[in-house]
């Protein structure tokens, strides 16, 4: 598909995932599917969403070294990563837990 197509049909896609992750259980899985593109390969390979109520994303997090990476990383970045990738507002905190 030439660039010009893609850029073209990005802004239907972007609705359309808006419209599918309004409910939280295909949004998280979204989640768990785009998670490497949204944290980081090195991020995800020691982190996983694991729920998502009421607009917090549960995340857990494999040791306390990648905890408190992910702590540093600060949630606000994420979130709006989340945002433009999935072009919804269905998650609006994060909380990292330890597994």
């Amino acid at each position: 598909m030439p660039e010009t197509e893609a850029l073209a049909i990005a802004p239907a896609v972007h609705a359309i995932m808006g419209r599918l992750t309004k409910d939280a259980a295909v949004a998280c899985d979204v989640l768990r599917h785009e998670w490497p593109l949204l944290i980081g390969a090195d991020n995800a390979a020691h982190s996983r969403p694991l729920s998502l109520v009421n607009g917090t994303l549960e995340v857990g997090v494999k040791g306390s070294i990648w905890f408190s990476q992910l702590k540093r990383m600060g949630s606000s970045a994420l979130l709006r990563r989340i945002g433009e990738r999935l072009g919804t507002t269905a998650v609006t905190a994060i909380a990292f837990r330890p597994e």
